[in-house]
Order: structure tokens, then sequence, then C-alpha cells
């Protein structure tokens, strides 16, 4: 279903859980959202015309340099070396907007686009390759 049907069924707005969705309906609309990503991004890779899905995947580099460096360009933090390394395997992993990249860059490859395309997504989504390969990060 989507996601207005289930929060329909949670019952929330009938004074249920007062307003909130519990476990069982947060994760189906978890689901559901998960969903609707993967085919957003499907999607752009097959059937934005070429300046579309330039503008996408330069605005998804961005957003992936954000998430990459920020936690690198920090100021100098005062804790010690093993409190860091104990938090850092206390949270959960992100999930790196850079595999989105590479899926969308080789999706668009495969999709049969003119080799102009792909010689304009590769001169987008390369740098930004480089830039994360360089990561101090492993």
């Amino acid at each position: 279903g989507n996601i207005a049907e289930i929060v329909e069924r949670s019952g929330v707005h009938n004074g249920q859980g007062q307003g909130v969705l519990t476990g069982v309906y947060a994760a189906k609309v978890c689901c559901v959202l998960s969903v609707r990503v993967d085919e957003l991004f499907h999607s752009a890779a097959l059937r934005l015309p070429l300046p579309g899905f330039c503008s996408f995947l330069t605005e998804l580099c961005k957003a992936s340099y954000a998430q990459l460096f920020a936690k690198t360009d920090e100021l100098p933090s005062t804790k010690k070396w093993w409190k860091k390394e104990l938090e850092a395997r206390q949270k959960p992993p992100a999930t790196l907007l850079l595999h989105r990249i590479g899926e969308v860059t080789l999706k668009c490859i495969r999709s049969g686009r003119p080799l102009i395309h792909t010689m304009k997504v590769w001169s987008i989504v390369g740098p930004h390759f480089m830039q994360a390969a360089c990561h101090k990060d492993p």
C-alpha cells in the first residue's frame, strides 16, 4: 500500500498513540519510502533528459561530498583517541550517497543511452570518485 493508507490503518489520527506511529506501522512506512527512493534513482538514470540528469548528478555529488567530508573537516576534538574509536563503533554506519552515485552511473552506462551521455556523466562523477578515493577513512 501507500503511506497514506498505512497511516490511516494505524489509527494514529483516531487518537490512538497520540499521533505517533507504532513500530510496526513506522517500519511499513520506512519500507515504502525506501522503495520509492530506489525508484527515484532508477528512474533518474533511465528517464531524465541529459541536462536534468547532469543537474541531478551534480547535486548528488555535492551532497555526497558534504557527507564524506563533514566529519573530517571539523575542528580537532579534545577527546582521547580511544573514546573516538569507541563512539565510532557504537554509531551505525551511514549509507553513503557515494554508493548511489555508483549505482546510478552504472545504470546509465548499461541503459543504452548514447555514448555522449556516458561521457558527460563521467565528467561529473569521475572527479567526485577521485575525491572519495582520497578520503582518509578506509
